[in-house]
């Protein structure tokens, strides 16, 4: 009979990490696994970090600049038309280049899936595990975040 997967959060060190061949059993295992969910989790606020900036920078070069958008403008549809940005003839209103955007595209390929990664660790509901994983998520931002906001204001200037 197969194991049932626990339904609450846990202490346990026996756990399977998102393939068959990452079975933990034991303490020494466990510790190793969340440095390994530290380390990953730190890589996704890197990957989300240099995705922004790796934009900036490109727009900055071609002349482009990014438009914040507010909440209210996307309530109220003002973005919505003919002419909008959002909606509009992309090879027209955009400054991003094809070559860009296809790197753009991969950043979020490796984004989107380190990100669901982390979400199927977390799905383990081991205590351990998610602490790891939020330190992780935190440590990365720490490290990272301060980067994407200074890259916000040499866009400025």
């Amino acid at each position: 009979m197969a194991m049932m997967h626990p339904m609450s959060f846990h202490f346990g060190v026996d756990a399977k990490i998102l393939f068959e061949g990452w079975h933990i059993t034991g303490a020494g295992e466990m510790v190793a696994s969340c440095v390994a969910v530290i380390l990953v989790a730190a890589l996704y606020e890197l990957v989300k970090t240099l995705k922004e900036v790796f934009l900036r920078r490109f727009l900055r070069r071609r002349g482009g600049a990014l438009v914040n958008y507010s909440a209210r403008d996307v309530e109220s549809g003002s973005l919505v038309s003919e002419k909008s940005p959002l909606f509009g003839n992309w090879s027209r209103n955009s400054n991003l280049g094809w070559s860009a955007h296809l790197f753009q595209t991969l950043i979020y390929f490796i984004q989107v899936t380190l990100g669901y990664s982390l979400m199927m660790v977390f799905m383990t509901l081991n205590v351990w595990l998610c602490l790891s994983l939020l330190f992780g998520l935190t440590l990365g931002y720490l490290l990272f975040a301060k980067i994407r906001v200074s890259s916000d204001s040499e866009v400025c200037h």
